[in-house]
C-alpha cells in the first residue's frame, strides 16, 4: 500500500520495482482494465517503435485538416 501525495505522486513498493526490473528514469505505462490499473514497464522496443511511428506519420502533426472538424 502507498499514499498519494498532494502532487499525485506515490512510491512504487520495492517488490513491484524488483519484479518489473524498474530503475530511475524508466518509463511506465498505465492501463485501466475493469476498474483496475495495470502497470507495465515500457520497454526500449516500445520507445523505438513510437519514435519511428512519429517520424513516419508527420502528416498527423500538420494543421491542414483542422477545418474539416
Amino acid at each position: 500500500m502507498s499514499k498519494v501525495s498532494v502532487k499525485g505522486q506515490t512510491t512504487i513498493p520495492s517488490v513491484v520495482r524488483e519484479t518489473l526490473g524498474l530503475h530511475p528514469g524508466d518509463l511506465l505505462q498505465y492501463t485501466l482494465e475493469n476498474g483496475k490499473v495495470v502497470l507495465r514497464k515500457f520497454s526500449m522496443e516500445d520507445v523505438l517503435y513510437l519514435k519511428s511511428m512519429e517520424l513516419h506519420l508527420t502528416e498527423w502533426s500538420g494543421d491542414e485538416d483542422d477545418d474539416l472538424v
